[in-house]
């Protein structure tokens, strides 16, 4: 969401590269209320909060498609095997003669 009076010169040079960008209001989530399904959730990251409307509602979407996220997270595999190299390295140097 475009914040001219917080956003970094980073963020607000982004914005350049999206047409549209509204400064507030919400955006659907894509999630349905499971105790509603005639209402869907909505997010406003300029006023902090999540919401259930009616899907009715005109509101602002967001399109993200993966790969957006700029950190990788690490997956437990990737952990494991880590752990595992980490175990055999220690092994190996307790085996070694000094």
């Amino acid at each position: 969401m475009l914040n001219t009076t917080s956003d970094t010169p980073a963020q607000i040079a982004n914005l350049a590269l999206f047409s549209n960008v509204q400064s507030s209001g919400g955006c659907w989530s894509g999630m349905e209320n499971a105790s509603r399904p005639d209402f869907a959730w909505i997010v406003s990251p300029s006023a902090g909060f999540q919401s259930s409307v009616d899907k009715g509602s005109p509101l602002y979407a967001v399109a993200l498609r993966p790969g957006d996220v700029a950190a990788s997270v690490p997956e437990p595999q990737t952990l494991a095997l880590a752990l595992l190299a980490l175990g055999a390295t220690t092994v190996v140097r307790r085996r070694r003669p000094r």
